[in-house]
């Protein structure tokens, strides 16, 4: 190499001299540019995922704090409505027991089961309340307490000593229209697990909090009745169906921009509402059962999902990456959701996204990466052919005279004395040459 560089000619020396220095600076700063680019990209990146991610966090938790927020407020006034209940129960005369017993044909609310069972008649200030099935018919106390605080009411009467409870008055109404009356809540449930209702009644309590009445879901509230005895004999209830609670916070749910296809969706989380739409995109598939969908590698999604949502305590969130198709769309895609579980409802609250509508800012930042580097690169290789443009110049200022020279030494040598070297500059050169002449 040495031997090779040692043989050039002078004026090509000192062209790749220049050349080669501004290459060899020019690819050192393009390379230090990439490689810093490289960095503030990988920086930038994190810091767009940490606010994508946030973003998707502050939604998801937006929603759970106006689903929190909006039962609060509701089961506030559904206890003091309990309140008013009460006092009227209490001008009306208060509960008793007649010696008189009333034959009855009590349905399970849960499995419509029947039950024959003889009870004493129940009176509200002396005065039985009846067997009144026709929400036409006016039914002492509780049309009043209805009428009053704008809710369901109903009167309980305790079947036996496990704590079962019969509706012996109510204006809580069957899928037919008729009322409630003659059907009971079981202190066990059909799964085998205590109902959580009449197992705060059997302990004294009152119950706050959300209950399947009859036929439907209601945000409620339940206390004991006591017999002036001390006897517990039923149960005093107010309710609203959840179902008109919910319709409050639809249209705010369904408004919720994610993106540009994104959405906030809803869940059942447990029991014979899970893996249930409560609320889906667009409200077009409500009520859906989608608990067995699973992706094109057989994997449970929804069930997967669920069973992260349903273990987290409140205020916490989850993440679950899956693949998704809705219906209209041309494939699967893989998808992210934020998830939160508002236990008090069994709302599974998801906030889910497009991976590929994420992946719309990456490209964004990697074009920017990409310009930059690219700019840089021209800029460089603009920047080596100049200066390798004016190494040749120079090259030539200083390789011309010693040309010229080498050419006079070697004409001498032949016997031609006569020689003279037309250099004019005052460099080194010049003057070698003022003293060759």
């Amino acid at each position: 190499m040495l031997n090779f560089l040692r043989d050039l000619r002078l004026h090509v020396k000192v062209s790749l001299l220049g050349a080669v220095s501004v290459l060899i600076t020019a690819v050192a700063l393009v390379l230090l540019a990439v490689w810093q680019s490289g960095q503030y990209h990988a920086l930038a990146q994190r810091e767009v995922d940490k606010l994508i991610n946030a973003d998707l966090d502050h939604i998801t938790q937006g929603v759970y704090n106006l689903v929190r927020s909006e039962n609060d407020a509701i089961q506030q006034q559904i206890d003091y409505n309990l309140k008013g209940a009460r006092h009227i129960l209490s001008e009306a005369g208060g509960i008793s027991l007649s010696r008189e017993t009333e034959p009855w044909t009590a349905f399970n609310q849960f499995t419509g089961k029947p039950s024959r069972i003889q009870l004493p008649r129940m009176l509200v200030g002396g005065r039985w309340l009846g067997r009144i099935t026709d929400p036409a018919a006016k039914t002492i106390v509780v049309d009043k307490m209805t009428r009053l605080v704008g809710e369901t009411a109903t009167i309980f009467q305790r079947m036996n000593d496990k704590g079962d409870m019969l509706r012996v008055a109510t204006t809580v109404r069957t899928v037919e229209g008729k009322r409630a009356i003659g059907t009971f809540i079981p202190a066990v449930n059909p799964d085998g697990a205590p109902n959580p209702v009449i197992s705060a009644i059997l302990q004294g309590k009152t119950y706050h909090g959300r209950a399947y009445v009859v036929n439907a879901w209601y945000l409620t509230a339940y206390e004991p009745i006591w017999e002036k005895t001390g006897k517990l004999v039923g149960m005093l209830y107010v309710g609203v169906k959840q179902e008109s609670v919910e319709s409050l916070l639809r249209q705010a749910i369904l408004q919720t921009n994610v993106g540009k296809t994104g959405y906030v969706f809803v869940l059942g989380g447990k029991g014979a509402q899970r893996g249930r739409y409560i609320i889906s995109q667009q409200s077009k598939r409500d009520g859906e059962d989608i608990w067995e969908a699973r992706d094109d590698d057989g994997r449970p999604v929804i069930q997967e999902l669920i069973a992260k949502a349903t273990r987290l305590k409140q205020g916490e969130l989850a993440t679950e990456r899956y693949r998704w198709q809705n219906p209209g769309e041309p494939g699967p895609r893989w998808k992210i959701a934020h998830l939160a579980y508002f236990a008090p409802w069994d709302w599974v609250i998801g906030t889910s996204v497009y991976e590929d509508e994420l992946q719309t800012y990456q490209k964004v930042l990697s074009g920017g990466r990409l310009r930059m580097t690219s700019y840089m690169s021209m800029a460089g290789l603009a920047i080596i052919l100049l200066i390798g443009f004016l190494g040749v110049l120079v090259a030539r200022t200083i390789a011309r005279p010693v040309n010229q020279m080498k050419g006079a030494v070697e004409t001498i040598i032949e016997g031609n004395l006569n020689q003279t070297v037309d250099v004019h500059s005052r460099d080194e050169i010049g003057t070698l040459a003022q003293a060759f002449n």
